[in-house]
């Protein structure tokens, strides 16, 4: 048992290590501005190591940790935020827009994670209805960002309660 706890715990203090670090080889940052006169909810979708469009994963830019929330994120107007994603695991093909009850589409043509000006000529290209199910939050969306916190901390947690038995004895 005590080797289970101890390697748990080393794998942990490894995490911990990789997600302070500040070497990301492949993180992309990817600009957004809206320019309109109304707040915009942006969801960025492309493909995750397959060929099947989905919602594209997104990351803090600190610590490296992955960020659950890529749905609906806000951008109030003349608002200009960063999104951060891999690009060896994924490849932004575009952002969905919701703008009151409508959802457009804005395709990433040249295939350049970039800077995104939103303004309404952007926004001409109303999205499907497969679209829609993108912006909806299930519980799975949030699954590896647990594991990721619990990794975070319990190699602390573990050292203090190690650390706090030793001690009484």
């Amino acid at each position: 048992m005590k080797i289970f706890v101890w390697t748990t715990i080393i794998i942990s203090y490894l995490f911990i290590i990789l997600a302070v670090l500040p070497v990301r080889l492949f993180l992309v940052q990817t600009t957004i501005t809206n320019t309109l006169d109304k707040e915009i909810f942006v969801t960025p979708f492309g493909r995750e190591r397959s060929t099947i469009t989905t919602t594209i994963p997104l990351e803090f830019k600190f610590p490296g940790i992955s960020n659950p929330f890529n749905k609906k994120i806000s951008v109030k107007p003349d608002e200009t935020i960063e999104l951060y994603h891999d690009n060896d695991v994924c490849m932004l093909d575009g952002l969905l827009i919701a703008k009151s009850d409508s959802l457009f589409k804005v395709n990433n043509d040249k295939q350049s994670n970039d800077h995104y000006i939103i303004n309404n000529a952007a926004l001409t290209n109303t999205a499907d209805k497969l679209f829609a199910d993108y912006n909806e939050y299930k519980f799975g969306d949030f699954i590896g960002f647990t594991f990721q916190i619990l990794l975070l901390l319990y190699a602390p947690i573990m050292t203090v309660v190690i650390l706090t038995k030793k001690f009484k004895k």
